[in-house]
């Protein structure tokens, strides 16, 4: 190759680059947390202070195998806004690549595999009607950590922090115009205990 083209193709390159579009992460509508009866989270939400109520949930069909973690936030009187899921976690600690989106409701959609999914997903009316739904966003660095699983007082505890990035995944508009296109929660850590 001579040095024309190689100058050519770096030139070429840069321009790629720059004109590759920013992701933009508007702020969104931040809810409460909740009661934080089995657990609760924290992190930034598209640079906002991020909480919410978290519990830990296993799938009947591999109890004692895998788990998922799932984060919620309320209205000020109570009706679910957003639901959070993570899932497929083996028992034992470490970080996990978040790689695969699930349009799951229950544990019992997650499989047994070496790949965990997550979802984001929010809600309107009285918590019982369904919004705008969310994917994950390959281009983000999405993962999650188990850090500590302890029993205290008979219950098991799950310690973790994970960082993930969402993209609206509807093939309709959005229903609710105050969501962002892209949603993503940074620097969170959690701590939650069985719910079923």
């Amino acid at each position: 190759m001579n040095t024309k083209t190689i100058i050519a193709l770096l030139i070429g390159a840069s321009l790629f680059v720059r004109c590759q579009k920013d992701i933009e992460y508007p702020h969104g509508p931040i809810y409460e947390p909740g009661l934080q009866t089995f657990g609760w989270s924290t992190s930034e939400k598209n640079g906002l202070a991020f909480e919410s109520s978290g519990f830990a949930t296993r799938p009947s069909e591999f109890p004692d195998e895998i788990f998922g973690v799932q984060f919620s936030t309320y209205t000020d009187w109570g009706a679910l806004r957003e639901f959070i899921s993570i899932g497929g976690f083996e028992y034992r600690l470490g970080r996990y690549e978040v790689v695969k989106a699930t349009d799951f409701d229950s544990m019992d959609d997650f499989e047994k595999s070496q790949t965990v999914a997550g979802s984001y997903s929010t809600l309107s009316d009285d918590g019982d009607v369904a919004e705008d739904f969310y994917t994950i966003d390959s281009r983000g660095d999405n993962w999650a950590t188990i850090t500590a699983i302890d029993t205290i007082d008979g219950e098991v505890v799950i310690r973790g922090e994970y960082n993930l990035h969402f993209k609206f995944a509807n093939s309709r508009d959005k229903i609710n115009a105050a969501n962002p296109d892209h949603v993503r929660f940074t620097d969170g850590v959690f701590e939650v205990r069985f719910w079923n």
